[in-house]
């Protein structure tokens, strides 16, 4: 085996390495479970970049050209990544159009398009608009209120959640492959979503089981002078918090902390290379199924 041989087995290590590095802190940090929709996309973009790490080295091993290919594509990549610190078009984590296609440069737009042919989802539910969520109502009663503010006593903590669906903004006029799923993202589907909240004395995820369907005739059309006049549907849960015992005199008694958790059960529309519509093999392969 020549030098050229071991220099890209070399280069292919290192670079698997990081990836597959990525990929477990990411399973691990976020709770990841098998299977699931979140899993399956991180996992997929861990091929991605093992696809595009095997393109790039393989181009940078052929002699002159390919070198020269691959160094103007760092140095492209390079510029870019400097441009976009300089100017914070990184940061945030909504996402825009500069930060999703133009930050990651030539080598991210491919680890992309790869991704994107391996495995893909779209949410039907618009989980980014900023009127999805309005909190309102908030109080602090106790449980024995002539008895005031004194040791044993305890306070219930509510809070009225409104939610509010917006159909995700996904734009099939512009993309003719995808219009015969365009029914998908009808309100048949986005009435399927389920959002549970609970007000907890602790950052901890709730232990309930969640699914679709869950709350279809809670929706209702907004009101035209609700929150969120031009959302698809809305609602709105009064959330209570287990008693939180006052059991400590004293002017100095701790703070009273408490988080509101959410857990939602949403449609979303995936695919996988090699799968089909069952009912048209003919169609395009995505978005038309249905994941929790």
């Amino acid at each position: 085996m020549g030098a050229n041989v071991y220099g890209f087995l070399f280069a292919l290590l290192i670079s698997a390495s990081i990836a597959i590095g990525f990929f477990i802190s990411q399973v691990a940090t976020q709770h990841l479970a098998v299977g699931s929709l979140p899993f399956n996309l991180a996992f997929s973009g861990l091929v991605a970049s093992l696809v595009v790490a095997v393109i790039f080295i393989a181009l940078g091993s052929v002699p002159v050209i390919g070198q020269i290919v691959t160094a103007i594509i760092g140095l492209i990549d390079s510029v870019i990544n400097v441009i976009c610190l300089a100017t914070g078009a990184t940061q945030g984590t909504a996402g825009t159009f500069v930060q999703d296609y133009v930050c990651p440069g030539i080598s991210g737009l491919l680890t992309k398009a790869v991704q994107f042919l391996i495995y893909d989802q779209t949410p039907v539910v618009d989980l980014s608009n900023p009127n999805r969520l309005n909190l309102t109502n908030f109080q602090m009663p106790l449980s024995d209120p002539a008895s005031g503010v004194t040791a044993g006593n305890a306070i219930n903590v509510t809070l009225d959640v409104q939610t509010a669906l917006y159909v995700d903004p996904f734009d099939f006029t512009d993309v003719s492959l995808f219009l015969p799923y365009r029914y998908q993202f009808d309100d048949e589907y986005l009435l399927q979503s389920t959002f549970t909240y609970e007000m907890l004395r602790s950052q901890s995820a709730i232990t309930e089981g969640i699914g679709l369907n869950q709350m279809t005739a809670d929706w209702q059309p907004p009101a035209a002078d609700s929150w969120a006049p031009d959302s698809n549907f809305v609602v709105s849960k009064t959330v209570t918090s287990q008693p939180i015992v006052l059991d400590t005199a004293g002017i100095n008694w701790q703070h009273i902390r408490f988080f509101l958790s959410k857990q939602t059960g949403l449609p979303v529309y995936f695919s996988h290379v090699g799968e089909t519509r069952p009912e048209d093999p003919k169609l395009p392969i995505k978005f038309h199924r249905l994941g929790v």
